[in-house]
């Protein structure tokens, strides 16, 4: 509510109603790409640390991750788990197609499967190029609404 009322009570006084509004706040925070240096900064930095040999490791990490208790709260509680890997815009050359991330993915993915989790991998997808990406991570709306069908499909495809 506080949100609401900071976000849209202002501008209704000068006739830009709750759609005028949400469409200026996406110009201002996606188009006009405030700060973009900041974005790319953080998502380096953040794959320097997460693309260590160490955390690379899945075997190793697993165990110490929140993986296993959401597997077993799932699974107690009768929900079928679905995880979701879907790619990013970085232009990682160092990373992206490096072995040691195709094996956690290929460890990840295995681990999985023989926990009774579904792993939809999106992480490679050719149908996501950059032209559906607002930002680094975020995707534009055209993307969000490729995205939405690409998932529908492979839900559809496992969930009969």
């Amino acid at each position: 509510k506080i949100d609401s009322r900071i976000r849209y009570f202002l501008p209704g006084w000068f006739n830009c109603d709750r759609k005028c509004t949400d469409d200026s706040l996406f110009a201002v925070f996606t188009a006009a790409e405030l700060e973009p240096g900041q974005l790319r900064s953080a998502m380096t930095t953040a794959e320097e640390y997460l693309y260590t040999p160490s955390q690379l490791d899945f075997k190793q990490n697993v165990d110490t991750s929140f993986l296993p208790e959401m597997i077993r709260l799932t699974r107690e509680r009768g929900i079928q788990l679905i995880v979701v890997r879907l790619k990013n815009n970085t232009q990682r050359t160092r990373f992206s197609e490096a072995a040691a991330i195709r094996q956690y993915i290929a460890d990840l993915s295995d681990y999985l499967d023989k926990n009774g989790v579904i792993f939809l991998d999106y992480g490679n997808d050719p149908q996501l190029g950059s032209e559906y990406f607002r930002d680094t991570v975020h995707l534009s709306p055209k993307g969000e609404t490729l995205f939405t069908n690409m998932l529908a499909d492979g839900l559809n495809k496992v969930l009969k």
